[in-house]
């Protein structure tokens, strides 16, 4: 077990715990995340023009 840290709930305090599977399942999300909110982030490109309409 992996202690990663205090964790407050329900106005009650206590160190949280992980199992190595579950500690794993926790970084993906925060990695998915931040990988979300970066890609918000990025600037919007104007389109490339493309060939002419007929």
């Amino acid at each position: 077990m992996t202690w990663l840290g205090p964790m407050c709930s329900s106005g009650m305090h206590a160190d949280l715990y992980s199992c190595r599977a579950c500690l794993y399942e926790l970084d993906q999300r925060v990695l998915e995340s931040n990988i979300r909110r970066d890609i918000a982030a990025l600037p919007v490109m104007p389109s490339m023009p493309g060939p002419p309409r007929r």
